[in-house]
């Protein structure tokens, strides 16, 4: 007689010859926790909001009516006896409608446009884990550090700076401060004092919370040999949560300044923050740049105080002519900013709406970025709201022309939530990472939501409005940055994560096959 398999959890095998009871037993005991199964799966599927821990909203409430439905059709699969076939044939037909009520719930709430993921999501990408332990990982930077026309990686860790030497991806730490109270939270790199190599600005002493102190602003000399420990400029302090910087021309002046942007309004006040504006300035290096280490040669500009809460922006040339503009990304939603020479005075233009269902601080608009459909129709990419767990795109409308929005004329982008399974997304690029005419829309989330896992998540547009996308490792990295780029020279894009509870630094190439 053939062995009986055991099967821990199922009934101990009972030896009687031919098709037992207990064989019975077990298949009918197989196919109920099959029905389980396959029953939370889509449930929670169709639940994409209730692991929002920053929202208690019409959308929340709905979900945790479902989730207590399909629990309690759960416990009556469980509670049902194997041998109870009458019974067990009506679980099909509960499973099903279970499911369409948890769908429905998301169906009526949300307007999204994803379609099933890509599978195997491993396979078509590799991925790289650098040889280092993260703390915090705030920021990551592609740049030729070392001016041998590789693209290096800096990154912005907690109590240290690092950049990471492509080939090898060697790490080296160029400052640090492991005794101070607070942290490091981003940096961006230029030649700021006129000697060819490439220096870095930085802010620090980050204290999320204190909008009437604390906050800094330097900026790191590079020595001959950039391996070495680099020269801390101040440059000033206190500058309340400072949290962002960018480099780039927004005035038109000609010479690139440095874009400062805190998180919140000086003075701002708990629970929604949103009292008062962000005020973004134009740090300009000296006229003399060898002068870049008197903090007093610099001159300073506020831009911009009328948004609250702004959490990331990006330097754009918005009209294609050379200059640059701001996509500003705040409690007030997605505004484009714009300075005219001739009049001499800027122009806060309203693109796109943000989360209009919230209360602040979970309102607006977390993360910017600018995309490509085809060479006439661009898209806006954002988290919704503040550390949100929305993917938003805004699509530009039809017969609204570059010339006519920068001019202010064009009516609000059509919003598109295209993703809510996930928890704190925290990072957002658009780049052309399979080489057709689009750019595909690159997100990080740092937190899992029960089964929708952290990571780096891929979302390409199709001909017919949805977005398929693709899950890059999911669990590998809880993103709290990232970048694109190509690193090695073979005309693909990379993409960089660096995580927060993960600690780490991974690389992600497109497998050689695809």
């Amino acid at each position: 007689m053939a062995e009986r398999l055991i099967i821990p959890g199922l009934p101990a095998p009972a030896h009687h010859p031919g098709l037992s009871r207990w064989e019975r037993d077990c298949a009918a005991t197989i196919v109920l926790r099959f029905f389980a199964a396959v029953n939370l799966r889509l449930a929670a599927a169709a639940m994409n909001v209730q692991y929002d821990r920053a929202r208690s909203n019409r959308r929340a409430r709905k979900s945790s009516q479902v989730l207590g439905i399909v629990r309690g059709v759960n416990l009556m699969i469980k509670r049902i006896d194997a041998r109870d076939w009458m019974r067990a044939a009506l679980l099909p037909a509960i499973m099903f409608c279970t499911a369409m009520l948890g769908a429905g719930t998301c169906w009526a709430e949300g307007d999204a446009a994803v379609v099933a993921d890509t599978a195997p999501q491993s396979a078509a990408w590799e991925s790289q884990t650098l040889p280092t332990k993260l703390t915090v990982g705030y920021s990551v930077r592609i740049a030729d550090v070392n001016r041998d026309a590789l693209p290096d990686l800096i990154v912005v860790d907690a109590k240290r700076i690092l950049w990471f030497e492509n080939p090898t991806w060697t790490a080296h730490s160029i400052h640090a401060t492991p005794d101070a109270p607070y942290d490091f939270v981003c940096g961006a790199a230029e030649d700021l004092d006129g000697d060819g190599d490439l220096d870095l600005a930085i802010g620090y002493d980050w204290q999320p919370n204190n909008t009437h102190s604390g906050g800094a602003l330097g900026w790191l000399e590079a020595p001959t040999d950039p391996r070495q420990t680099w020269t801390l400029h101040p440059l000033a302090t206190p500058l309340p949560t400072v949290h962002r910087i960018y480099w780039g021309d927004p005035l038109g002046t000609g010479r690139r300044g440095l874009l400062v942007v805190p998180l919140k309004g000086r003075g701002a006040s708990a629970p929604g923050w949103d009292d008062v504006g962000v005020d973004v300035s134009l740090w300009q290096t000296p006229a003399v740049q060898s002068a870049a280490s008197d903090a007093a040669a610099w001159s300073q500009r506020t831009l911009e105080q009328s948004l609250p809460v702004m959490h990331n922006v990006q330097v754009v040339d918005w009209d294609r002519e050379g200059g640059d503009e701001l996509l500003l990304a705040s409690l007030r939603g997605v505004h484009l900013w714009t300075f005219s020479q001739a009049q001499s005075k800027p122009r806060l233009i309203p693109l796109g709406s943000g989360d209009p269902t919230g209360s602040a601080p979970a309102q607006g608009a977390s993360e910017i970025r600018l995309g490509r459909l085809d060479p006439q129709h661009r898209y806006l990419a954002t988290i919704e709201p503040w550390h949100g767990n929305q993917v938003v795109v805004y699509l530009q409308p039809d017969g609204v022309s570059d010339a006519a929005v920068i001019a202010g004329q064009g009516p609000l982008w059509k919003r598109q939530v295209i993703d809510q399974e996930l928890q704190w997304g925290h990072a957002v690029a658009c780049a052309n990472v399979d080489e057709d005419p689009a750019e595909e829309l690159v997100i990080g989330v740092r937190d899992d939501a029960g089964s929708h896992r952290c990571g780096v998540r891929i979302y390409d547009p199709q001909d017919d409005g949805s977005w398929k996308r693709t899950l890059v490792h999911p669990g590998q990295v809880a993103v709290e940055d990232l970048a694109t780029g190509d690193l090695d020279g073979d005309g693909r894009v990379e993409i960089i994560a660096v995580g927060r509870a993960t600690g780490n630094v991974v690389i992600y190439r497109r497998s050689a096959a695809r």
